[in-house]
């Protein structure tokens, strides 16, 4: 009989914003690159171990005067 795992699977959510329009522009500081690297260590820590899942993606992105909170999945892309 299997022994049941010790370890606990996380349920992850992304908080990632960019607060001047420069940081937007910014490759190294856009919202894709960012979300591109979290996601890239949860699937790194998921190779080593059963660590967790990402189960949402919030962002805060600065568009001149406007700020845009995050937006369903299907809404997303217009802010990137």
């Amino acid at each position: 009989m299997k022994q049941l795992s010790q370890h606990k699977k996380y349920k992850i959510a992304f908080y990632i914003r960019v607060s001047t329009d420069e940081q937007a522009e910014n490759p190294e500081g856009s919202i894709k690159n960012q979300q591109e690297r979290l996601l890239g260590t949860v699937k790194l820590k998921n190779m080593e171990s059963h660590f967790g899942e990402v189960v949402d993606i919030l962002m805060t992105v600065m568009k001149g005067d406007l700020r845009c909170f995050s937006a369903p999945c299907s809404e997303r892309e217009r802010y990137l």
